[in-house]
């Protein structure tokens, strides 16, 4: 059967674009009909690349004051009405507790559907807001404004293709599409990438690792840029990881006295280690600041 999405998946006016329809002289027909250009940036709405987070914030603000003013008028009492405005005034305070500097700190977003968005010292930050079961994440390097990821649950086997075909009747045939074809199961579409001349729009399919969809809206301006530099520091850290890994396995594999000492530098305790034991560590919950 098919999934309908639910209204909440489609806070983007994803379906909404309309085109001009310009009708030709015979001398233009001729000629091969140009492409409608897919205005992705108009998706964003009152979002404009290079805001502040505190400007994100008055917007994602404004957006729940609206949501409470509907609710207020609906209701029937007092007593309803007072709880409605005290959730209003923590769904608020919730936005700003989502902001996150991007320091050198364990955030736990290292480790989750995330953990290629960002870079630590690289003058970061992140503002969350999660509505429903969907995560709204705003990226900003300089406190300017350069991501806008959405990431919602993933459905059935179906549901990702369902969504890049909505998608596609608003802006069209994605100018790149990438697939991927897993060992024993069938070739599927992994992600989608819609462009205009200010905003690239990527639809990706993570469900298989974390049971997520993921669409992101990436200023090209800055994007490009910061992109790299992620880039050359994921190169950085996973040499310096393989350098140091290659270094405690020659250690390791020496005699008994050197490895307690392998085992000493890294902890800075003395102590007598089981070497045939594994511990396996939990990730930290996401934190904000």
């Amino acid at each position: 059967m098919s999934r309908t999405y639910p209204k909440a998946l489609l806070w983007l006016p994803l379906l909404s674009a309309l085109f001009t329809l310009v009708s030709l002289s015979p001398s233009e027909a001729r000629r091969p009909r140009p492409k409608p250009k897919a205005n992705i940036t108009k998706a964003l709405k009152e979002l404009k690349w290079d805001m502040s987070h505190n400007a994100v914030i008055k917007f994602i603000e404004k957006g729940v004051t609206k949501r409470y003013e509907q609710a207020v008028k609906d209701a029937k009492d007092d007593l309803k009405i007072d709880e409605l405005r005290r959730k209003e005034k923590a769904d608020k305070a919730s936005i700003k507790a989502g902001y996150v500097r991007f320091t050198g700190q364990r955030t736990g977003y290292e480790v989750s559907v995330l953990k290629d968005d960002f870079a630590h010292n690289n003058s970061e930050t992140m503002l969350r807001y999660d509505e429903g079961g969907i995560q709204r994440y705003y990226f900003f390097r300089y406190d300017k404004l350069w991501k806008v990821m959405v990431v919602y649950p993933a459905s059935d086997s179906e549901g990702f293709k369902q969504l890049v075909s909505q998608v596609k009747g608003a802006y069209g045939r994605p100018a790149k599409m990438n697939w991927e074809t897993p060992y024993g199961g069938a070739r599927r579409m992994v992600e989608a990438i819609w462009q205009d001349d200010q905003t690239q729009m990527v639809l990706e399919d993570k469900s298989a690792f974390y049971s997520r969809y993921v669409m992101r809206f990436i200023s090209l301006s800055a994007g490009r840029e910061i992109k790299e530099i992620h880039e050359r520091k994921k190169a950085v850290k996973e040499q310096n990881r393989s350098g140091s890994a290659n270094s405690i396995g020659v250690d390791i594999f020496a005699d008994e006295e050197a490895t307690d000492d392998v085992v000493d530098q890294i902890t800075g305790t003395k102590h007598e280690v089981n070497m045939n034991r594994l511990q396996e560590m939990k990730a930290d919950e996401p934190q904000g600041e």
